[in-house]
């Protein structure tokens, strides 16, 4: 995976998961600081995975990133109502992936009744780096 080394690259240690619920499991033992969710896995989809992290109890306070290449207005909407912290498309530059990983983390946690779905031109302003 290209993200992963990426960010091992910068320090971060990185735990990778092949399909959906793998994914899942990984959340709920790992306890991650951030989840790097790809959106098109190959059993679950990315959206119905974030959905069930952001409803358990145990990892609803994990930030997700939403790591994809749809780039339609309505997949942006569809990550923040799903309960993603950020948005990247592919492909991308290292550099804005390690800025989006940084930002979520430094972000306050807030719950997804406090999210608002912010128009697409508002999520390009807050990911792109400066």
């Amino acid at each position: 995976m290209v993200a992963s080394t990426m960010l091992r690259h910068v320090g971060y240690r990185v735990a990778e998961a092949v399909t959906g619920n793998e994914g899942l499991a990984a959340a709920r033992s790992l306890h991650p600081a951030v989840i790097l969710m790809d959106i098109g896995l190959p059993d679950v989809d990315g959206w119905t995975i974030t959905r069930q992290l952001k409803t358990s109890d145990d990892t609803r306070h994990i930030p997700v990133i939403a790591y994809t290449a749809h780039v339609q207005p309505e997949d942006w909407q569809m990550a923040y109502r799903v309960g993603c912290d950020g948005y990247l498309t592919k492909p991308m530059e290292p550099v804005r992936l390690v800025h989006e990983v940084a930002r979520v983390l430094a972000a306050p946690a807030r719950s997804a009744v406090e999210r608002e779905v912010p128009a697409r031109s508002a999520v390009e302003r807050e990911t792109t780096p400066a």
